[in-house]
């Protein structure tokens, strides 16, 4: 198994992120194009942040942050009708906002063979799995996720963050789009990388990603 330094891990890992972003944002292109959207796509979600927060949680945490099409379909009652061929053993499926689902939602999954020399961590059978929350709106108090929130939940089931993103307060500060990245140990899957509008508590969430690794039979 060859040896990789911290930094090159990291540089891996940024660029996995990026391109996870990336999928995303094509994503979002596919489902503006849509001629024949469905308006019940177009309202605020049905549910308090907290109650699709919880719903996400409790997804990501059956197989320890693999998720699957399948699984996320039974989760949210929804049906995945888009889906291409990335590259051999790489497949991506989506939802595309307003015509799908009420936001964009990338799923990427990787076969047992492939693999990626230098990369073990994304080699062999990985999910990742893309939620482009953008400005989508819930009902109740709290129109978006916070970074606060989310924070407390992900630490209540055992994750952890490098950074004090979601602690403090705005005090009318000016704030810029902040990412972070959590995880349950610091050289293996699962990860999860959510994007804010701030570091602060009350920031609302505009993406989340998650990378995970099917269990070995």
């Amino acid at each position: 198994m060859p040896c990789i330094s911290v930094k090159d891990s990291d540089k891996a890992r940024r660029a996995k992120f990026g391109r996870a972003w990336a999928l995303l944002v094509c994503a979002q292109l596919l489902g503006s194009s849509s001629i024949a959207a469905d308006s019940k796509w177009t309202r605020p979600l049905p549910v308090t942040s907290d109650g699709f927060l919880k719903k996400m949680l409790v997804l990501i945490n059956q197989q320890n942050g693999y998720v699957t099409a399948q699984s996320f379909e039974r989760s949210f009652n929804v049906t995945f009708h888009h889906s291409r061929k990335e590259t051999e053993g790489v497949r991506t499926k989506w939802l595309a906002a307003g015509e799908d689902f009420y936001f964009n939602v990338t799923i990427t999954h990787t076969d047992r063979t492939y693999f990626i020399s230098g990369d073990p961590e994304s080699s062999g059978e990985t999910s990742r799995l893309s939620l482009l929350l953008d400005s989508t709106k819930f009902e109740g108090v709290s129109a978006c996720i916070s970074a606060g929130s989310l924070r407390s939940k992900l630490e209540s089931d055992g994750w952890h963050a490098g950074s004090s993103w979601g602690l403090s307060q705005a005090r009318g500060r000016p704030t810029t789009p902040a990412d972070v990245v959590f995880s349950k140990s610091t050289n293996t899957l699962p990860r999860l990388m959510a994007r804010s509008a701030g570091r602060d508590a009350d920031a609302c969430v505009t993406s989340i990603t998650v990378f995970g690794r099917a269990r070995s039979p």
